[in-house]
């Protein structure tokens, strides 16, 4: 033991006598309990100060790196907290350890674990006198010696029955200062300035029992921390359950239907596999926690599932991101799944900049063009000389001699003008063939026309396409050969099965 360990543990059997530790009946040593957790450890839902009956512990993630980084090798690290990749350290108080022991029995053998040296390689002095206080002796700072050193010693082979250490440890603010003794006065302060005075604190590092099997997920290990003088022994039993890596699993987040309209009420739905808790948030100011739940019972490792689902209503935004958020009782997050709920823009306002169909809406928005009253000249359209409604039928060629006929109408002045209307927005092979009646099959192989209605070439349109997304129409300038624009538009459209499309302008987008 260091002078200055001896120093500490002289410290704290000073406090104990001042201000006392956990009493027990009268000759009976005070009980040990468990005050904080540490290295490889957790207790998510004990409260600040009070003291631990349950923690979880996992398989320590470093143990899985090259076994010659500094952790492993040089010593500052407790021999049993790395010997074994299971072995999990609390902090402890209560009992005086000089006087009473700390003696830590496995409930489920009966069996006294046996306990070990903190670490077989002790510090050596490597800090000089603080500049501040040139008085003030070495010890500042410790060296843990290298395994190029002679006189290293290999760390010792733990019994796979299980084995633990007490130690104490130097803190400053409640962290733990294995290799620099020097705690500045105030955090983040120069630690060759004013110091804060010194505390420590009694680590206890326990290694579980790996025959004839390591621990498994779930598996709850008891032990009873015992104290013991010659009036008796006080205990107190602590539960330990071991939390495997990667279990929890955020498997699924989807939205039923997927979107729709203000006032909508879609389900959110979401499978979440052996987490500690869950948590559906939403970016909703109205609605920010859709969902939150954790295991009850504060020896639960977890639950199989916490398949669920939540009715929402659709806000008036452009979209709703939704977010699922699980951890372990280690606090090893989950995947983050997000899911985009889009609300139909036109459902929020019919002048909503991302409504399609904006510039129809009454009143018109400013930004949109104006559209003119029509008005037919005298002896044109209706009485009011407005337009009126005609009805065509168009013949379409599909090739092979083979056709079909559909209907078509336009509003318009005359008769004539709505036909070139309803030619121009036709596709190749298509033609008004008469005003009204029935279509008659010409019969045998039909003659090709020319490749536009009405005598037109083809030529290249470019125009501003708007296709629909979660997040708001997507605009990309397009070129394409037709007869006509509106020929042009449905080829771009067709490329998009999957969107909603249409012309934002002719010419390129803004």
């Amino acid at each position: 033991m260091t002078s200055h360990t001896q120093r500490l543990l002289a410290g704290m059997i000073t406090l104990c006598t001042l201000v006392g530790c956990a009493t027990a009946p009268a000759g009976l040593p005070a009980r040990w309990s468990i005050v904080d957790v540490a290295e490889n450890s957790s207790a998510p839902d004990s409260i600040p100060g009070e003291a631990r009956t349950t923690l979880f512990f996992s398989r320590i993630p470093w143990q899985s790196q090259d076994a010659h980084q500094p952790h492993f090798a040089r010593g500052w690290l407790n021999d049993v907290l790395v010997g074994n990749p299971y072995s999990f350290q609390v902090k402890v108080s209560g009992a005086n350890l000089l006087a009473d022991g700390l003696i830590v029995r496995d409930v489920a053998t009966g069996a006294e674990l046996p306990s070990m040296a903190a670490r077989v390689n002790h510090s050596q002095n490597a800090g000089p006198p603080l500049p501040s206080s040139p008085n003030t002796p070495s010890g500042t700072m410790l060296r843990y010696p290298d395994p190029q050193q002679v006189g290293f010693v290999a760390r010792p082979v733990l019994p796979t029955t299980g084995a633990y250490t007490i130690e104490l440890v130097s803190t400053c603010r409640g962290q733990l200062r294995y290799t620099d003794l020097r705690c500045p006065q105030q955090a983040g302060g120069d630690p060759d300035g004013p110091q804060a005075p010194g505390e420590a604190a009694l680590m206890l590092t326990i290694s579980p029992a790996r025959a004839p099997n390591v621990p498994q997920h779930g598996d709850k290990l008891q032990y009873d921390l015992i104290a013991r003088n010659a009036n008796g022994e006080t205990s107190t039993r602590i539960t330990a359950i071991h939390v495997a890596e990667g279990r929890c699993d955020t498997q699924s987040l989807m939205d039923n239907p997927h979107g729709g309209k203000v006032g909508d009420r879609v389900a959110v739905e979401w499978s979440v596999s052996n987490c500690r808790w869950a948590q559906v948030k939403t970016n909703d100011p109205a609605v920010p926690t859709l969902y939150f739940n954790k295991v009850a019972a504060s020896d639960a490792v977890s639950v199989p599932d916490f398949n669920d689902s939540r009715p929402y209503v659709l806000p008036k935004r452009h979209w709703v991101g939704v977010t699922l958020t699980a951890a372990d009782a280690m606090g090893r997050p989950a995947t983050t799944r997000i899911l985009n709920v889009p609300v139909d823009p036109c459902s929020i306002s019919p002048t909503d900049s991302q409504c399609p169909t904006r510039c129809q809406a009454t009143p018109t928005p400013a930004d949109c063009a104006q559209p003119q009253t029509p008005v037919c000249p005298v002896g044109e359209g209706d009485a009011d000389r407005q337009f009126k409604q005609f009805n065509f039928e168009v013949l379409c060629s599909t090739g092979g001699g083979t056709a079909f006929k559909k209907p078509e109408s336009e509003w318009a002045c005359t008769e004539a003008a709505a036909e070139t209307a309803v030619n121009n927005r036709q596709t190749l092979g298509c033609a008004v063939v008469q005003r009204t009646g029935d279509w008659v099959d010409p019969g045998g192989e039909m003659t090709p026309g020319p490749d536009c209605p009405g005598g037109a070439s083809k030529q290249d349109w470019q125009f501003c396409l708007a296709c629909s997304s979660q997040t708001g129409p997507v605009y990309v300038t397009e070129t394409r050969n037709a007869c006509f624009l509106p020929d042009a538009v449905n080829q771009a459209s067709a490329n998009r099965p999957t969107q909603s499309c249409w012309m934002e302008n002719q010419g390129a987008c803004p």
